[in-house]
Parts: structure tokens; C-alpha cells; sequence
């Protein structure tokens, strides 16, 4: 039995945005192409002549540099040019800036990782530094740093997006210790509920918390990180061995995935829900949540909420924007090869795919899924 068929992907001239039979149409493509250009215009827009964007946060806020930092971040993943006016100014203020909070750090080391160089940036060697030392001593973050102290308010919203950036830089040849990712480990598994979602938060002595899309798709997007730094060599060889917390998750979200709202919280958070699933579905190169294309469910609700301006949401539509840009920029992502699954013990090497599909990103510089 083949377990695997080679698609035409990013090494064989895929077009960008091809998956399947879902998004390929030519009409279809064309309208995908023009949401995208219409979401880069509009933050392009945001970004002010001295290089942050419109409404930052003031310089005292722990949130200060984050707005810029998200809409630089997402602009580069869809592909825009470094090189961009507005998105040359914002890198330089972004390199130049002062931050000190969780998100807005985390984001400007997944934005600079973007930039391509033989070397990593400087300021990312920085921020993968600063990200690392403000976890608490259980791996747990906030919205500032804990530097290693015991963990008091955190929250893993914060803790995603802490171990986010310190991937991206990982990525770029920036060594993170080991242990890093077992003290991270141990905190998503701490916070994982008996239904197999996680929550916002889950203190000691709370027992359980109410478990939802957005963090749970956080949840499993960080353990997939975590699985492939620690376990992946226990899986080299063919084992029907599971590995309890991604099955688990994944449980979860075929029990409750949705693609209008953000399962289990209504339409809070809807455009970082989006944001969280597409992580989850190129780290575990599932196509289907509930036996449903989530990337083609959620694409045309993305599209039908666009507004006029190229921006989603109402309110401070920056966040939402990059957001709903991120999704969309994750799944134009050509599909490099598809796993074929079948009755009996199909999945016996479930990361081999996942290496490959490294391999190409980091050689062709050109991310793929799988």
C-alpha cells in the first residue's frame, strides 16, 4: 500500500494558494489574491511616517511596540518585500524600539525571522534571549516577564506566543536548551483538561477551566513544537506508540472545530481562533477537523467578513487584520505532499512528513505544507 502521493508543490511550480479542489479554481484563486492584496494595503496604510503604526500603545505600556510588531510580522508572511516602504520603516522602528512586553516581543522575533540574511538578525538573538529568561520557573508567561520566578498570574495566551517567537528564532539557527522545551512541555500538559482543550488559565487549586478553539488550537500548535524537539527520534522507527496530548487535542477539535465562530467562546477572539487553527494545521498536516476542508470552510467566512478597506472586524482592526491575513498567508502555503490514510496502521512514522516539509522551507526558502 503507498502511504504516501507526491503533490505538485513548491519544488515542481505549484501555484501559491493550490490545495486540492478546494481553492484552485481560477475564479476563485483570483478572488483569494485580491483579499490578500486589499489585507496588505490596508495595513501597509497603518504604518505612519516615523515607522508604528496608527494607535500603538503608549511607551509605557506593556503592549508598547505589539500592534506594529503583529501587522510587520504579518506582512512578511504574506510576502511582501522587506524592502516595502511602510514595512521598511516599521522594521527599522521595530529594531530600534524599547519593548518589554510578552506579545509585542514575541511577535517582533517572528517578524524579524522572516527577514531573510545569512545570519539572524541581531535583535532577534536578543528577543529569543529576553523571551526565554521572562518564562517563570514552571514555563509558564504574562504580559511581562517573570524572570524565572515562580509563577504567579500567567496566562496561555501569552505562554503561546512567548514559545512561538522562541521557535521562529530556532528556525533561524538560534540555539534554545533543551530544558527550555521541557519546562514548556510540562506547563501545556499541567493546563491540559480531561476533554483534551485547554483554557486561558488553570491556577492551582481551580481543578479545571473552560477549554475553547482558540487556546486549544494554541495548545496543540506548542506541543507539536515540543514533540519534535524532544520525541521525534522515538518515532524514527515505525511504532503504533501515541502521543497522548496531540491525540488527545486533535480529539478535541474534531469534536468541536467550527468555522464561524470560535468553538466554544462565540465570535470572541474569531480572527485569532483562525490564526491558532491554521498553526495547528500545518504543524500536524491535517486537512480535515470533524471530517470538514477546515482551511476551505474557514476561507469563505474570511472572505464574505472582509471589509471595503481591505480590513476585518470593526474597532481596532490591526490585530484582526493581521490575524485574519496570518490565516490566509499560512493557507496559500503550497502543498508539498499528501499522506494517504487508510485502514490499519497507516500513521506509524506520524513526523515524517513534518522533517520533509522543514527540509524544503529551510533549502528553497519557500514554506510549504503537507
Amino acid at each position: 500500500m503507498v502511504t504516501a502521493a507526491l503533490a505538485v508543490g513548491a519544488t515542481a511550480g505549484l501555484a501559491p494558494g493550490a490545495r486540492g479542489d478546494d481553492i484552485s479554481v481560477t475564479g476563485a484563486q483570483r478572488r483569494v489574491d485580491r483579499a490578500v492584496g486589499s489585507a496588505i494595503g490596508y495595513l501597509a496604510g497603518q504604518i505612519g511616517s516615523e515607522g508604528r503604526c496608527k494607535g500603538e500603545f503608549d511607551e509605557q505600556d506593556k503592549h508598547y511596540g505589539g500592534k506594529t510588531a503583529l501587522c510587520a510580522y504579518a506582512l512578511l508572511a504574506a510576502g511582501v518585500n522587506r524592502d516595502q516602504e511602510s514595512l521598511k520603516r516599521a522594521l527599522k522602528w521595530l529594531t530600534q524600539a524599547e519593548l518589554r512586553g510578552t506579545y509585542a516581543v514575541a511577535m517582533r522575533a517572528c517578524a524579524l525571522a522572516l527577514v531573510k540574511g545569512k545570519e539572524p538578525h541581531p535583535q532577534l538573538v536578543k528577543d529569543a534571549a529576553w523571551l526565554q529568561s521572562a518564562a517563570a520557573g514552571d514555563g509558564s508567561y504574562t504580559y511581562t516577564s517573570q524572570a524565572k520566578g515562580e509563577a504567579g498570574r500567567y496566562d496561555n495566551s501569552n505562554s503561546q506566543m512567548a514559545a512561538l517567537g522562541v521557535w521562529a528564532a530556532a528556525q533561524r539557527g538560534i540555539e534554545v536548551p533543551r530544558e527550555y522545551w521541557r519546562r514548556t512541555e510540562r506547563h501545556w500538559k499541567s493546563q491540559q483538561q480531561v476533554d483534551g482543550g485547554w483554557g486561558y488559565v488553570m491556577r492551582s487549586g481551580m481543578g479545571k477551566t473552560h477549554t475553547y478553539g482558540s487556546m486549544t488550537a494554541a495548545g496543540l500548535a506548542t506541543m507539536y513544537i515540543c514533540f519534535d524537539v524532544l520525541h521525534r527520534d522515538r518515532y524514527v522507527r515505525p511504532t503504533a506508540a501515541q502521543y497522548r496530548p496531540i491525540t488527545d487535542g486533535l480529539k478535541w477539535m474534531d469534536k468541536h472545530y467550527a468555522a464561524d465562530h470560535n468553538p466554544r467562546k462565540s465570535l470572541n477572539y474569531y480572527y485569532y481562533w483562525l490564526f491558532c487553527l491554521a498553526r495547528v494545521g500545518l504543524a500536524s498536516g491535517h486537512k480535515h477537523f470533524a471530517s470538514r476542508d477546515w482551511y476551505a470552510e474557514c476561507l469563505w467566512e474570511v472572505l464574505g467578513r472582509q471589509n471595503g478597506d481591505g480590513s476585518w472586524a470593526d474597532g481596532d482592526r490591526i490585530p484582526q487584520t493581521a490575524f485574519a491575513l496570518l490565516f490566509l498567508s499560512h493557507g496559500r502555503q503550497p502543498v508539498l505532499i499528501n499522506k494517504l490514510r487508510y485502514k490499519g496502521k497507516w500513521n506509524v512514522r506520524p513526523r515524517d512528513l513534518a522533517g520533509l516539509a522543514r527540509y524544503v522551507h529551510h533549502t528553497f526558502e519557500r514554506g510549504v505544507s503537507w
